[in-house]
């Protein structure tokens, strides 16, 4: 019965190309590619390998896309990265027509018409500048793209709808045989939502405001896990430990992991998802950690993309002999620091960044700093950096680590590295 539901609001099309590199013991990846496969005949291409994943997706172009979170903030680091790289024509013709974008996707946020000549406009933006951006993306032939996983942030939601990529939010649970909740009208979304339930799924809201889910699809439980399923499964429900609510029109909204919801020694709570992506928008900033639960102000490790910062270094004849040297160059400080500016006034003044550090690598799966979908291991991560976090709420410029550096050439080197920590001014 949910695959009818997503059947009827993702028709798949009869050339539809569809790409598998989720592990397929997964129950969304049993219905995004096995069920297509057998009911329709859509042709399954799987992956090279997990590093080839975005290069696969521009040779295959397949027509409905689902991604996490995740993938979808590196699609739009990338597309900001290629900006940035490009002739100053392109770059010129990109930031004339942007906006005319960013007016289409708020009139279909707000159930706007516009008017014959901004539909002119937008139908030109594509042709000249947009399509050309899809097809380096792979998404030409994308009609139905998802994001689900997390909270897709704002700022990378409409930026993809500014160039063209109509992509919808979807939320769901394993416990509940995958994708549960989607957004279906194609020409109306809302940034911060998550969809409507499909036939047959049922949503609650408990006080505390945890989603629970109900209704078809819910599996009976754990196996030989008693003790997690008496205390997941309750009632028929499903008790998610995702944070949200739902609008009049029955549109849910997810804001965090209940768990992970912090609060300030002030008592004012914050999101810390929601603030580390405002900073991944950022084509400089791979990942964050936002730290801030029972502490007098909000601070942020961060991840420097290694990629695109080194290109815009070489740009500013700015040396660097490595990763963690780059990453405490103070032109590189100064330039995340604006970064974080920029994030800071979109946030209320008691949850602004007071300081943050630039990690000297990057946040790693294979040290199970990450999950394998690049979801932090939050609680980890903040054992393992205790001493960093404890120096910027302690009042210093720098702590010194250690650690081993790979050049270039293969070569690998005990060094000891300054971090330094760096103070956001108001």
């Amino acid at each position: 019965s949910l695959f009818q539901g997503w059947n009827a609001a993702l028709p798949w099309k009869a050339r539809d190309e569809n790409i598998s590199f989720l592990p397929p013991a997964w129950i969304g990846e049993q219905i995004f590619t096995v069920a297509p496969n057998l009911g329709k005949g859509i042709v399954v291409n799987f992956i090279e390998k997990a590093e080839t994943v975005r290069s696969d997706i521009r040779e295959i172009g397949p027509g409905v896309l689902l991604l996490g979170a995740r993938h979808w903030e590196m699609t739009c680091s990338e597309i900001q990265a290629k900006i940035i790289d490009s002739p100053f024509w392109k770059r010129f013709l990109f930031h004339l027509f942007l906006p005319v974008g960013y007016k289409i996707a708020q009139a279909q946020e707000e159930r706007e018409k516009v008017g014959w000549l901004w539909r002119f406009l937008d139908f030109f933006a594509y042709w000249a500048v947009f399509r050309h951006l899809q097809d380096k993306l792979g998404l030409t032939k994308t009609h139905s793209p998802i994001s689900a996983g997390a909270a897709l942030s704002p700022d990378n939601f409409r930026l993809l709808r500014a160039i063209g990529v109509p992509i919808v939010q979807g939320y769901g649970s394993t416990e509940v045989s995958g994708l549960d909740v989607l957004q279906i009208e194609k020409d109306f979304y809302r940034s911060e939502g998550s969809g409507q339930p499909f036939p047959g799924v049922e949503i609650r809201i408990t006080e505390d405001g945890e989603i629970l889910l109900g209704g078809v699809g819910v599996v009976k439980g754990y196996y030989k896990r008693p003790e997690e399923t008496a205390k997941s499964f309750q009632g028929g429900y499903f008790h998610t430990g995702d944070g949200g609510y739902m609008d009049e029109e029955g549109e849910l909204y997810v804001i965090d992991r209940v768990r992970d919801m912090q609060t300030l020694n002030s008592g004012g709570k914050f999101s810390p998802t929601y603030i580390e992506g405002r900073l991944k928008f950022s084509p400089f900033i791979k990942d964050a950690m936002v730290i801030g639960h029972q502490r007098d102000y909000v601070t942020a490790v961060l991840d420097m993309d290694f990629e695109n910062t080194g290109r815009w270094a070489e740009r500013n004849h700015l040396p660097y002999t490595s990763h963690p040297d780059l990453t405490q160059k103070a032109e590189v400080r100064k330039l995340l620091a604006d970064v974080v500016h920029r994030v800071n006034a979109t946030l209320p003044e008691t949850t602004r960044l007071k300081k943050f550090i630039i990690l000297h690598k990057g946040f790693d799966p294979d040290e199970a700093e990450l999950t394998r979908t690049r979801k932090l291991r939050r609680e980890f991560m903040e054992q393992r950096y205790e001493k960093m976090l404890s120096a910027m709420y302690g009042g210093q410029k720098e702590i010194e680590i250690e650690s081993t550096v790979t050049y270039q050439d293969g070569r690998k080197s005990l060094m000891r590295i300054p971090i330094f920590i760096v103070t956001v001014q108001d």
